[in-house]
């Protein structure tokens, strides 16, 4: 049986060449061919159908932190395969991954990076095992929630977006809903994106910088941007 170390493909030029820049908290975007996240980037207009944060463990383990309905990878954090939350090596994530993948750098403003370890760890353990939001159009619809009053965000089961915005709610790079912030569920990936009208409005003086490549692949209808 092939194990994940036989599974692997080589690691991409585009990914080795930007690995040493990736810190935590940096946003990781996606986009395939596969009908969801046709539906998706077309349901929403948005060039990217899928997002993630990188988490740093130590100085050489550059993972990723998403939720996934499928993995052909084990979550560290509980040792088995998981459709959820999960924390995978990035390298293998994209290794893996028939599409297009892009990041873009956090610049955590006023906010010292070496606080978010022990609050990701925490949130994380909250976190760990929680499957997947299946109901694709609720997360369409999440485009135009916040037009309308939302129940209190559940956590129960997790989009990737969500994910993320929790994760940055908790590191106060985003305000929750009592300071007068979006509900967690109401993020999509447009919002990590670079474009679209529902810029996010990050705290302390935080920035995300411009998308760059990690691989490159072709998408049908090949709406995702050109770099």
């Amino acid at each position: 049986m092939a194990t994940e170390a036989t599974k692997t493909t080589k690691e991409p030029t585009l990914y080795k060449k930007h690995r040493d820049q990736l810190e935590t908290g940096d946003i990781i975007l996606m986009a395939d061919n596969t009908l969801a996240s046709l539906c998706l980037r077309y349901g929403t207009g948005c060039h990217w159908s899928h997002v993630g944060m990188v988490i740093k463990l130590g100085e050489d383990s550059v993972m990723l932190w998403e939720s996934m309905p499928w993995s052909d990878l084990k979550d560290r954090d509980t040792g088995e395969y998981t459709m959820g939350v999960m924390l995978v090596p990035l390298s293998l994530r994209i290794s893996r991954y028939r599409g297009r993948v892009a990041y873009r750098k956090l610049d955590p403003g006023q906010q010292n990076r070496d606080d978010f370890g022990p609050k990701l760890e925490k949130l994380r353990g909250e976190l760990a095992g929680r499957p997947y939001e299946r109901d694709l159009f609720a997360l369409i619809g999440a485009e135009f929630d916040h037009f309308v009053p939302q129940n209190k965000v559940d956590l129960s089961s997790l989009f990737c977006s969500e994910l993320v915005a929790e994760a940055y709610q908790r590191l106060e790079l985003l305000l929750i809903e009592e300071q007068g912030g979006l509900p967690a569920d109401e993020y999509t990936p447009e919002n990590f994106s670079s474009f679209g009208p529902r810029v996010l409005n990050l705290q302390k003086g935080a920035q995300l910088g411009e998308e760059i490549l990690l691989k490159e692949w072709v998408l049908a209808g090949d709406i995702a941007q050109k770099k």
